[in-house]
């Protein structure tokens, strides 16, 4: 492989074009993951961590990561419970 690297001529376009096809393929995975997060979320409020691995072809590990980073992201966003008292000046 080194052998073929060393005599074979360094070409600009196909290193380009061998560049955008990687970049391309790295775009489709991180939106087929943001794509699979958000489903899980979804499925998260009406079935169990298990149902919605098997659904999804994906390890229950990786359901149970997604469910408990959305589970502590609503922890942070939700308000704290507040009593308002009305008061009449």
């Amino acid at each position: 492989e080194v052998s073929n690297m060393l005599l074979s001529e360094w070409n600009m376009d196909e290193a380009l074009e061998v560049t955008q096809e990687e970049a391309f393929a790295d775009g489709v995975e991180q939106g087929q993951e943001v794509e699979r997060e958000k489903n899980i979320r979804a499925f998260g409020e009406i079935l169990p961590p298990e149902k919605i691995a098997s659904t999804l072809e994906v390890p229950l590990d990786y359901v149970l990561k997604v469910l408990e980073h959305n589970a502590a992201y609503i922890m942070q966003v939700r308000e704290p419970d507040v009593e308002y008292v009305a008061v009449k000046k």
